[in-house]
């Protein structure tokens, strides 16, 4: 991620005639050790425009991945399969699909679409900054 900002502050930089920080702090990287708390970053991530008030919902804020995660945009940057596999059910057994392999798994379209819809619904349910998040997060 470092190298990423530093070269995105130096092009800034050069376009704007400006030298220093874009940023207010350093990059912090912080290990996620559960499913749960991802998810809930997840879904943090993409209401905070929503939070900020910037937009009244996720899918309107266009510098946001929520329309890649949720099926309306096709975009490259991320990877949503890590998120999105937290929300295929197995139709056979109507319980969540647990596979240790769930970032390589190549959604079919009907597993997919469910998966996305899954997501939208589960974000638009809400984030509740008083509700305490797993007590898994390891700064270094």
């Amino acid at each position: 991620m470092q190298p990423l900002g530093t070269s995105y502050t130096k092009a800034i930089n050069k376009q704007q005639n400006r030298i220093g920080s874009l940023f207010q702090g350093p990059f912090q990287a912080k290990l996620i050790l559960q499913d749960s708390y991802l998810l809930q970053l997840s879904r943090y991530i993409h209401l905070n425009p929503v939070i900020a008030g910037f937009v009244s919902q996720p899918e309107d804020w266009d510098y946001s991945s929520y329309r890649e995660y949720t099926g309306y945009r096709n975009g490259t940057l991320p990877k949503p399969i890590i998120i999105l596999s937290h929300f295929v059910i197995r139709p056979q057994t109507g319980v969540e699909d647990d596979s240790a392999e769930r970032q390589k798994l190549a959604l079919p379209d009907v597993k997919l679409r469910h998966a996305q819809r899954a997501y939208a619904d589960f974000v638009n349910a809400g984030f509740d900054p008083r509700a305490d998040l797993p007590d898994t997060v390891l700064i270094d």
